[in-house]
């Protein structure tokens, strides 16, 4: 438990120097690992705020904000103070940064959104493109499903948890019999 509250997930900065972490009661809290360690309040229960994700460079935190309609994808300064800029437009959810921090990714339904991003001198979402479609997101687990690969060329899914996987095999006894006869099945 972390503020009164159990912890549900949470990053690290690059630096290792500051926790971001979302709770059960749908607040985003900040804590630094060393020195005084209280807690900040980022994003209040009463905006319902989830799955925080900080820059590469670690002046930016994107989440997932439900404060009235949809949830969308918002980006404030790290650690704070500054204005919220609101980066999805037709809701949003499981934010991932490009390593370069050029991209923001987020999920819109069924559709993987990049949102282009410019952080000088001021932080601004230039542009905003459908990726591809996908149906095959985790369901049940509250969290990103996905990230980008480190040379910043793939994005990688975790596969559906629940999706039945169905391997039709023919002429299955000459199959074992063959592996068998090759010592691949003992």
């Amino acid at each position: 438990k972390l503020d009164n509250a159990d912890l549900l997930s949470g990053v690290l900065s690059r630096d290792g120097q500051s926790l971001v972490y979302e709770t059960d009661t749908h607040a985003i809290w900040h804590r630094v690992i060393s020195g005084d360690s209280t807690s900040a309040l980022i994003a209040p229960p009463s905006i319902s705020a989830a799955m925080p994700r900080l820059s590469p460079d670690g002046r930016w935190l994107a989440y997932v904000l439900h404060e009235s309609g949809p949830e969308q994808v918002v980006v404030r300064p790290f650690p704070g103070p500054g204005v919220r800029t609101q980066v999805s437009t037709d809701g949003g959810t499981e934010p991932v940064w490009s390593r370069d921090g050029h991209w923001l990714f987020y999920r819109q339904n069924q559709r993987v959104m990049a949102a282009s991003i410019r952080t000088v001198p001021t932080f601004k979402v230039t542009s905003i493109e459908k990726r591809f479609q996908v149906s095959f997101f985790a369901g049940s687990y509250p969290g990103t499903h996905y990230d980008v690969s480190p040379d910043n060329m793939q994005l990688v899914f975790a596969p559906t948890a629940h999706a039945p996987r169905t391997i039709i095999v023919h002429n299955w006894r000459d199959e074992l019999l063959a592996r068998v006869a090759a010592g691949a099945v003992k």
